[in-house]
């Protein structure tokens, strides 16, 4: 339909980059004043308070997205090192703001707007997943779980849909290296207070030499992330001075990886090293393995700096990770999984389709102190799933990541930038990282691995845009 000029329209006003003016600037002082005013003087502030809060981040989604993603990235340094047992009061916060940042986009773009949100199976099979999973309620109910136990957990594993509004905030190669820069930032403030936390207590509280592997072991899933990410994206800088940036961040994140003594993840990221190896052209093989060796050299510099005497006692709790893995059936952590896994599958076979629901607790025998354990902690993504959801949903949730991971190996041969090819190379490490470590733990649904996958999945929607808009820019051509 088409309106008259003269006439103003909504889309009009969207459209408007007209400044409001002297008086539009006075009424609007006025009407945040009397909003504050009704807040402290009339009792309101149970109902207004909300609303001042809602009205920002209203805006930023809206209006200034790249800003609300940098605050995003800023956020995840409270939002990661929160503590699992309890929620406290940053925790609601933040997951009001992760939370209410997507319904606030979804509202805009699919109500407003009326865009296209859906581009593909991936997001179809996604979307149906969480609104399926609305009926686990009564389920977990059903299975005496405390509903907002349940609802925690759901609230925490949607946080996983942010990806829709960070790859419609990026818009071109620009956006996604200023988000790497201060993302990346921020991964290193997260892991050297994780480090300084460490070397904190090995140097103030040690008492037995096995204590230097009692480190706070989480994050793993970001530092391995972070690790190929830096590892890939050296080879896609223009000058000398930029690369050798990202691999001095990328020394300090596989530092801080080393530092929570998570030997999957560790032989995960040496696998992803020699994926990315394979993938690499032949020219730049040689310059891979000098900084391969560059960061190794950092490691153990970074070792004997803050471990000083210990260092030597470190190195050897280090190797002993490897060898007690190296003793296969006969490693007593593997033994207490193993006892696990049989009493999870159990559960998964009394209630195939629907599961347990969210939250549920189960018991277990567990052999290394001769105890029955009470616990919600799952050592295996695919597991949790299908003990938690059942076995029909776990199989969409997968589809929607073998989606995305075939997807970004096909992309490759497309991309023609070196920052995309990059991209792609570091998220098809990532994802098949993922597939590996979750069969020792639940890193899907933990926060790290969470955003790890969300921005994952983001940065190959978008770089799937760019190559589609640089395809149809040479059709016109």
């Amino acid at each position: 339909m088409r309106y008259p000029e003269n006439i103003t329209t909504f889309k009009n006003m969207l459209e408007s980059d007209k400044p409001i003016g002297k008086i539009g600037s006075v009424v609007m002082v006025l009407f945040i004043a009397g909003f504050i005013g009704l807040t402290v003087y009339g009792g309101l502030s149970l109902y207004i308070l909300p609303a001042l809060i809602v009205l920002p981040v209203i805006y930023l989604v809206t209006v200034r997205p790249m800003i609300w993603l940098y605050l995003i990235a800023i956020t995840t340094v409270i939002f990661f090192h929160s503590q699992d047992e309890g929620v406290g009061t940053l925790d609601v916060a933040l997951g009001m703001f992760y939370i209410g940042s997507i319904v606030i986009w979804f509202v805009w773009k699919g109500l407003i707007l009326r865009q296209k949100i859906i581009l593909n199976w991936g997001d179809w099979a996604i979307l149906t997943f969480f609104t399926l999973l609305l009926f686990n309620f009564f389920i977990a109910v059903f299975n005496d779980v405390d509903p907002m136990n349940w609802l925690r957990e759901y609230l925490l594993i949607s946080i996983l849909l942010i990806y829709f509004p960070v790859r419609d905030s990026m818009k071109d190669e620009n956006d996604i290296k200023s988000f790497l820069i201060v993302f990346g930032l921020i991964i290193v403030a997260a892991g050297s207070y994780q480090v300084l936390e460490y070397y904190r207590k090995v140097t103030t509280n040690l008492i037995y030499a096995y204590e230097l592997k009692s480190s706070i072991t989480i994050n793993q899933t970001l530092y391995t992330a972070a690790a190929i990410f830096g590892f890939i994206l050296a080879f896609s800088q223009k000058s000398k001075i930029k690369e050798m940036a990202v691999i001095a961040l990328t020394s300090l994140y596989v530092v801080f990886l080393v530092s929570t003594f998570s030997r999957t993840f560790w032989l995960v990221l040496a696998g992803a090293i020699i994926l990315m190896f394979f993938l690499l052209p032949y020219s730049k093989k040689l310059l891979f393995l000098a900084y391969l060796g560059v960061i190794t050299s950092v490691l153990l510099i970074a070792t004997f700096l803050f471990m000083r005497d210990k260092a030597d006692i470190a190195l050897s709790v280090a190797f002993s990770r490897f060898e007690s893995t190296s003793e296969g059936k006969k490693d007593p952590s593997l033994i207490a999984r193993f006892k696990e896994w049989e009493k999870v599958e159990y559960h998964i076979k009394q209630n195939p389709l629907g599961g347990n629901g969210l939250a549920k607790l189960f018991t277990f025998y567990f052999p290394i102190n001769n105890r029955s354990r009470h616990t919600i902690i799952i050592h295996n993504g695919y597991l949790w799933l299908a003990y938690r959801t059942g076995i029909p949903l776990a199989l969409l949730f997968m589809f929607f990541l073998v989606f995305y991971t075939v997807k970004s190996a096909k992309l490759i041969k497309h991309s023609q930038s070196p920052t995309q090819r990059a991209l792609l190379i570091a998220s098809l490490a990532v994802l098949l990282s993922l597939y590996i470590v979750n069969l020792t733990s639940s890193q899907y649904f933990y926060r790290d691995g969470i955003f790890v996958t969300s921005i994952t999945i983001a940065f190959i929607c978008i770089t799937e845009k760019l190559i589609n808009s640089r395809k149809l820019d040479e059709g016109l051509t």
